[in-house]
């Protein structure tokens, strides 16, 4: 069975220049909650929150982090926003 799907990208990438989302990609037309949605593609510190608030069941980040001029405060910062949310597959 398919336990998940890879959405994406929700916001402009930030690895693969010309990469964009389209309307159809748009969270508020899922229909299937069987299958998990996970956000990908364009996902940073300054907009992990609104992923966390949307109807994804979870997340991925690459480009955010290769490509920050501090790698480690970048992923540092999109940690401390995902524990602001509570999640407790994060929880130590």
């Amino acid at each position: 069975p398919i336990l998940m799907a890879f959405i994406g990208p929700v916001f402009t990438s930030i690895s693969k220049p010309g990469y964009h989302p389209t309307p159809e990609l748009d969270i508020e037309r899922r229909q299937n909650y069987k299958v998990q949605a996970i956000a990908l593609g364009g996902l940073s510190s300054t907009n992990i929150s609104s992923i966390l608030a949307s109807g994804y069941d979870d997340f991925g980040f690459c480009g955010a982090i290769w490509q920050a001029n501090s790698p480690i405060n970048e992923a540092k910062r999109c940690y401390e926003l995902i524990q602001t949310h509570h999640l407790p597959y994060l929880s130590s």
